[in-house]
């Protein structure tokens, strides 16, 4: 019986300490939560924004758009094909393919970058900085 109680008292606090130990994210509105996690450890954060434009005149007759951020490649898109047109009432928008900005905030909740987008010629079409918030998904008209 001592034999066991021993064993139990040695074992016991090893399986604690690594049951309360887990690392992980746990905030919620992460891209790494982890919902396991009891211990909090670097968590990392996105947002996207859905590029249209409201006339044509404002993209300058571009054929194809290259999208930046910070400086660095972020996308292209086909302007005929892949833009989203503000279709409906205000706030309502049709949904195509090809012209969402994915920005990694790093472990940042906010963070503000330069949006450049360029024509098929490397001539700045619209640049300006916008706020990146995490996890949300929010129109920006170019």
């Amino acid at each position: 019986m001592k034999f066991k109680l021993r064993i139990l008292l040695s074992i016991g606090p090893i399986f604690f300490l690594f049951s309360c130990s887990r690392r992980g994210c746990t905030d919620t509105v992460a891209e790494n939560y982890e919902p396991r996690a009891k211990v909090n450890s670097s968590c990392y954060y996105g947002s996207k924004a859905i590029i249209w434009y409201h006339d044509m005149a404002s993209v300058h007759g571009a054929t194809k758009l290259f999208y930046y951020v910070d400086g660095e490649f972020n996308g292209e898109s086909d302007r005929s094909l892949d833009f989203y047109r503000r279709s409906y009432a205000p706030g309502s928008y049709e949904v195509q393919t090809g012209n969402t900005l994915r920005v990694n905030l790093g472990q940042e909740k906010v963070k503000t970058c330069l949006v450049l987008i360029k024509d098929e010629y490397d001539n700045v079409v619209w640049q300006k900085y916008v706020e990146f918030k995490a996890r949300t998904t929010f129109p920006l008209e170019i």
